[in-house]
């Protein structure tokens, strides 16, 4: 993964995947360019056992996570200048 310097304005979300690698999504649009790692490698996209989310909008206060299944989606936290750390199991 390049390095970013993130939007302190802008919150910053990361998801874990425990186990099968998944497509994560958050509700919100509006966020900076999606990386994920899969088999130790980092690329753009959304797909993999480690996503990151750069600064997503934070208006609104939460957003919804999506993946596919897995245990843990659901309602998160957005807060400007901080990161959001979600660890889900996928099924």
């Amino acid at each position: 993964m390049g390095k970013q310097n993130p939007d302190p304005t802008k919150a910053q979300v990361f998801v874990h995947v425990n186990g099968a690698p998944r497509e994560v999504s958050l509700s919100t649009m509006m966020h900076g360019p999606t990386q994920a790692r899969m088999n130790d490698t980092w690329a753009s996209g959304a797909t993999g056992q480690d996503v990151f989310f750069p600064d997503v909008d934070p208006a609104g206060g939460n957003t919804t996570l999506a993946a596919g299944g897995a245990i843990g989606t659901g309602l998160i936290p957005l807060v400007a200048g901080k990161m959001t750390i979600v660890s889900i199991i996928a099924k």
